[in-house]
């Protein structure tokens, strides 16, 4: 499908606003887990991001799709489950991890992505996205050389939740084609809201916590979950999902600048030399040609 100049403009700019807000996520949670623990902080976040998409959505006059999710509600419980599953560890990793460092390794979950659709959808991939998942899996490495416990326990947890995050993604393609990808977006928060409050509740984590915190999860909550999704979905209708991929494979960068600017954090030198790398393999792999041969 051809796009004009100006529908390229249009959903490229919205690609990259979709990459800085999801840029949110990063730093708002690695701020706020610094004061709660994971399931003190995940009632909220999702809470938060559940209501500010129902009033978007609401505004926008997208919510008809809702009526679409009866129809489907087995492959949406796994979709709750491994969402919940992959978020929770995703988490964890921010918890312990930098979340410069957090968010270029998060990359992977394309890498997942396409590897299920390898083995699972008997997909085939272009010599040039084979060189891509190398370099990506080289760029990886040079980011946790030498790096200690620590990098190797944040690039596991990191690994396992993208997995989980990326069989998210594969069960809502291939089993929920008929629901917009935002109502399903929409499904996941609200899910993932009661089991993480449920969660909270039965291990007596739940708190109220001070309003400044309040703060990070309201706007990164609005910013991460909610908006970026969004802009995103609606990217894909000026441009495709290659550009648009590769657009917000550059999202670390502005975890990068909003990490030194807010948390006062920064990588090493080698660290962002791997990320770099894994952003560039990011970006072989998810942009497809239309002179590609599959190998």
């Amino acid at each position: 499908m051809s796009y004009s100049h100006g529908d390229q403009l249009r959903g490229g700019s919205l690609a990259l606003i979709s990459a800085i807000c999801l840029s949110a996520t990063f730093i708002a949670s690695k701020y706020v887990l610094q004061h709660l623990s994971v399931l003190a902080f995940a009632p909220l976040w999702f809470g938060a991001a559940t209501i500010w998409s129902l009033l978007i959505l609401s505004l926008t006059r997208n919510l008809s799709g809702m009526t679409l999710l009866s129809s489907h509600m087995k492959p949406l419980f796994w979709v709750g489950v491994t969402s919940c599953v992959g978020t929770y560890v995703f988490f964890l990793a921010i918890e312990i991890g930098d979340a410069t460092l957090v968010s270029f390794l998060s990359r992977s979950e394309t890498i997942f992505s396409v590897l299920l659709g390898v083995f699972l959808m008997h997909e085939r991939l272009s010599v040039r996205q084979w060189a891509g998942f190398v370099l990506a899996v080289t760029g990886a490495g040079v980011m946790t050389y030498r790096g200690g416990d620590v990098i190797i326990q944040v690039v596991v947890l990191v690994l396992v939740a993208n997995f989980f995050l990326a069989l998210t993604s594969y069960i809502a393609k291939k089993t929920i084609s008929n629901v917009p990808a935002t109502i399903i977006a929409l499904y996941r928060t609200m899910f993932m809201t009661v089991v993480f409050f449920m969660s909270g509740l039965l291990t007596n984590e739940l708190t109220i916590p001070a309003w400044p915190i309040m703060q990070w999860i309201l706007v990164g909550a609005l910013l991460g979950p909610s908006l970026s999704f969004i802009l995103y979905y609606r990217s894909l209708k000026y441009i495709d999902l290659g550009h648009s991929a590769v657009i917000r494979s550059i999202q670390p960068l502005f975890v990068a600048l909003g990490s030194f600017l807010l948390l006062n954090t920064i990588i090493s030198v080698q660290q962002a030399t791997g990320g770099i790398i894994i952003i560039l393999g990011i970006m072989l792999l998810v942009w497809r040609k239309k002179n590609d041969r599959p190998v």
